[in-house]
C-alpha cells in the first residue's frame, strides 16, 4: 500500500504543477512516467482496489490520475512517456482481470 500511495503522491505532485518544485516540467514527466513503469510491474500481484477505487492520497486518485495522463504530450517515438506508461497500465489492469 505504501509504494502505490507514493506513486499516487508523485503522481499528484506532477498534476499540479508548481505545488511542490521537482525540476524542470521535462524532469516532472519523466519522473512521473518511471513511477508509472513501477506501478505496471506491480498491477499483476497488489490488490486492484488499492488502484481502481476512489480512494484518495493526498487527495488524488491514481485511476482518475491515470486516465487524465493519456492526454498528456508523448512524442510518438517516446515508449516511456507519461500518456504511454499510463495507458500500459490501464492495460495490465484489464489484464489481470476485474470482477464485474
Amino acid at each position: 500500500a505504501k509504494i502505490v500511495e507514493m506513486i499516487a503522491v508523485i503522481l499528484g505532485r506532477y498534476r499540479k504543477k508548481g505545488a511542490v518544485p521537482i525540476g524542470h516540467d521535462d524532469e516532472r514527466q519523466r519522473l512521473a512516467a518511471s513511477s508509472l513503469a513501477v506501478l505496471k510491474r506491480f498491477i499483476g500481484w497488489i490488490d486492484l482496489n488499492l488502484v481502481i477505487n476512489d480512494a484518495t492520497y493526498n487527495g488524488f486518485s491514481i485511476s482518475k490520475t491515470l486516465f487524465s495522463c493519456l492526454g498528456d504530450e508523448t512524442s510518438e517515438d517516446d515508449e516511456e512517456g507519461l500518456s504511454v506508461q499510463a495507458a500500459q497500465c490501464i492495460l495490465e489492469l484489464v489484464n489481470k482481470g476485474m470482477e464485474p
